[in-house]
């Protein structure tokens, strides 16, 4: 069998060479050059998913606009990533990205960044890890979009559980997109699947989401244009009152929990604030500020030395508005 494969291969190159003619030679060239032609235009591309799908600290996810104003925070949120790398010099189109409770089908909510894109006024989006600090989102425009030639593209996925209770039994999510690769193979399916059990009872849900809320808060107030002592008092007024009510939360949940010493710094810095700009104040001013207060001392953090300096702080500022009114 051999000799006969050894035989006619070598009658095969005894008649091309006999052969070979001018016409010949411009064809296999031609052969050639289409074979990596085709070899160097061909699609391919790498797909690569986050290690994990995380669930966050409530209000940690932040949507902001251009003027670092927080426009919406976000609760049950999980956080993942995909990147995808196109060495290719095709310009590939994807679609239907989407995410799923991979047990029942029952669709989750990704946060697209076309939600926000209104009136041109650009948003984008933050993931805070603590009270100070927070990483850059890089969210899909929409679900569908396209990866271009020799590229390289990174996609933060906030997955949001809109009904707590309807996902209550959710363990499973999956993250899918099409592509539309060659005409040989029209579409070709991406996915992955994490497992997300027991995310429900999860401590670190609280974490600092709430202080992380607050922290927001607190950036508005002392971020309020205020001219001849005269701030926007309607402004002023509703972000305290949303502090007063942050508070409440805290300190009336069934595991009650610590603000940390951040939050109660930065929550001091509001009345330093009022001091400094000797913003013109009544008595509902007066009493909101004593509400601060007073959930503040309801707050573990009472029993921390370390916080006696800010609560001296507090107390002081408030006297202080409290003999100019009256």
């Amino acid at each position: 069998m051999i000799k006969w494969i050894i035989s006619n291969f070598t009658l095969g190159i005894k008649w091309v060479i006999d052969n070979f003619t001018f016409d010949i030679t411009l064809s296999l060239i031609a052969l050639l050059v289409s074979i990596w032609t085709a070899y160097k235009s061909r699609t391919f591309f790498k797909v690569k998913w986050g290690n994990n799908c995380e669930i966050t600290m409530n209000n940690s996810v932040v949507a902001m606009k251009k003027d670092g104003t927080p426009e919406i925070s976000y609760t049950d949120t999980f956080l993942t990533y995909l990147t995808v790398v196109n060495p290719s010099p095709n310009d590939l189109a994807y679609y239907d990205l989407k995410v799923y409770d991979a047990d029942n089908g029952n669709p989750l909510e990704i946060i697209y960044a076309i939600y926000f894109y209104l009136n041109d006024d650009h948003t984008y989006f933050v993931h805070y890890l603590n009270p100070l600090n927070s990483n850059l989102l890089e969210l899909p425009e929409k679900n569908h979009g396209v990866f271009k030639a020799n590229s390289y593209t990174r996609f933060n996925l906030p997955i949001v559980v809109t009904d707590e209770y309807e996902y209550k039994d959710l363990k499973h999510i999956k993250i899918e997109f099409k592509v539309a690769k060659n005409s040989f193979r029209k579409t070709k399916i991406y996915s992955k699947t994490y497992d997300v059990t027991g995310w429900q009872r999860k401590p670190y849900r609280l974490g600092y989401g709430q202080d992380i809320k607050i922290n927001i808060l607190t950036k508005r107030i002392v971020s309020l244009e205020v001219k001849d002592h005269i701030v926007d008092n309607e402004a002023l007024f509703k972000n305290l009152n949303k502090i007063h009510k942050v508070l409440q939360e805290i300190n009336t949940q069934e595991s009650s929990r610590s603000i940390s010493l951040i939050t109660l710094r930065e929550i001091s810095d509001v009345f330093r604030f009022i001091i400094d700009k000797e913003i013109k104040h009544d008595l509902n001013l007066v009493n909101q500020l004593k509400a601060i207060r007073n959930e503040l001392k309801k707050n573990d953090i009472v029993n921390d030395k370390n916080s006696d300096q800010f609560f001296k702080r507090i107390d002081h500022d408030i006297s202080l508005i409290y003999k100019i009114w009256y």
